[in-house]
């Protein structure tokens, strides 16, 4: 088998992009049948969620908790990546604007997408 490349790592962070943009997508058609069309064309379709779950649909805090924990791995792909390396193992290391470092291997990748589809299969 061949060692991953810089480009298998990037593949799978755009997956992880991928995926995320079907949840947001989920989340938006959501919001649109509860009758928030106009509230949500600015801003944080995450946050739009959120403050409507909290405020009008406790039953679905749990789904926003799960939500809410994938969001975090995901943004720190999405705005702190700040290296990628195949040296010792294939890697994408991000840090957070609170200074938290994580590193993500292409299996973590793999599982975060995962788990993000998995939370759309809930709706």
């Amino acid at each position: 088998m061949n060692s991953p490349t810089i480009d298998d790592i990037k593949f799978e962070i755009g997956q992880v992009h991928v995926v995320w943009s079907f949840l947001e997508s989920d989340l938006r058609k959501w919001l649109v049948e509860a009758g928030l069309h106009e509230q949500i064309k600015r801003g944080s379709i995450l946050n739009h969620w959120r403050v409507y779950v909290k405020a009008h649909a406790p039953e679905h805090a749990e789904h926003l908790e799960r939500i809410e924990a994938v969001a975090v791995k995901r943004n720190l792909l999405a705005h702190g990546i700040d290296r990628l390396s195949v040296e010792i193992d294939a890697v994408v290391g991000c840090t957070g604007p609170d200074g938290r470092a994580m590193v993500f291997t292409i299996a973590d990748l793999k599982e975060l997408s995962a788990s993000i589809n998995r939370l759309r299969n809930r709706f």
